[in-house]
């Protein structure tokens, strides 16, 4: 049920001893929308005709469900958000019902494309916040529309997403933050043939995220296991900014990684903005062999990854179970 109350209510369904700073957002000015309960498969969508801007949505305890495949679709946009400047969205679960055995091409060919949460796709949605939203085997996580500059996604949790971690394909500038990507098949994409906007002039910056592309079922061959790139771009896609981040490369075992993890960067060397202060962890077969970007080292030292994860998931104790209520920091919360 969504209630919408123009009063400022900071702590929304929270309690005071509950907020965290991933839900901040809630404590801003303007209208507030407020999310609650089991909604299924039922989609939230706001639309230019029903948004205020700076509204805020507290989407604390609410969960969605995904489905695309087997068909027809049940739902392959749980959560659409189109219309209100300045405001934010915190809180929430969204979690896919899709076999997670199905193979990347049958999900995408045979189901369908699909987002856990889209931004800015109809109408204009600028400056507008995610924060502590909880995904888990969707196929995009959060997807970036054409109308969604100046976008902010902080304090989320991703695991096991089948294809972009967060699709901003539309080039738009924004900024990630503290965010824990436990699970990617790829990270982050801008890439777009179908498109003639050049977004070489917007910057996107990543900071102190951790991502982790993990190996998905059958996405070139049936049989195989693989993931794709942290990114996924063009040459006019948008600078980046890449400020203390850490890059988990972790390749299953039946099929060694043959390509770059990296390779877009390489491609497009003058992307990179500004970068320093980030890790890659190399988990794959032998010593790592490819260039490594401005900015970055290399460890195979698991550890830090793991400390990492550790000390996020700590500092995210209001959101740090998964569906089956296991805990962040758990090797279930990731799989």
């Amino acid at each position: 049920m969504r209630l919408l109350a123009l009063a400022v209510l900071a702590m929304g369904i929270l309690g005071a001893s509950e907020v965290h700073a991933s839900l901040d957002c809630l404590q801003a000015s303007g209208p507030l929308a407020m999310i609650t309960g089991d909604q299924g498969y039922k989609r939230f969508r706001e639309t230019a005709r029903t948004a205020r801007d700076r509204t805020r949505y507290n989407a604390g305890d609410a969960s969605w469900l995904l489905q695309v495949y087997p068909r027809p679709q049940r739902q392959a946009y749980p959560v659409m958000i189109n219309g209100p400047d300045g405001g934010c969205w915190a809180g929430g679960r969204i979690v896919g019902t899709n076999d997670r055995e199905l193979t990347w091409a049958k999900i995408y060919h045979k189901g369908g494309n699909s987002a856990a949460l889209s931004l800015g796709n109809d109408a204009s949605t600028t400056n507008f916040a995610v924060a502590g939203l909880r995904i888990h085997n969707a196929w995009d996580g959060v997807r970036i529309g054409k109308h969604g500059a100046g976008f902010v996604i902080r304090n989320v949790w991703i695991t096991y997403n089948r294809d972009d971690c967060v699709e901003n394909d539309h080039k738009k500038p924004g900024l990630i933050s503290n965010s824990l990507f436990d699970g990617c098949f790829m990270g982050f994409s801008s890439r777009n043939p179908k498109s003639s906007y050049n977004g070489s002039r917007n910057v996107w910056t990543i900071e102190k995220t951790l991502v982790r592309l993990q190996p998905m079922p059958g996405p070139y061959k049936e049989g195989k296991v693989a993931h794709g790139f942290f990114f996924k771009w063009e040459k006019a896609g948008p600078k980046l900014r890449l400020i203390d981040n850490i890059f988990y490369v972790q390749q299953g075992a039946t099929e060694n990684l043959k390509t770059d993890p990296f390779e877009d960067l390489a491609r497009n060397p003058g992307v990179l903005r500004e970068s320093r202060g980030n890790v890659i962890v190399w988990a794959g077969a032998g010593a790592y062999r490819w260039p490594v970007p401005k900015g970055f080292t290399v460890t195979e030292d698991e550890g830090i990854w793991d400390n990492a994860k550790a000390r996020w998931c700590a500092e995210h104790s209001v959101m740090a179970f998964d569906a089956s209520g296991s805990p962040c920091g758990s090797a279930a919360g990731a799989s």
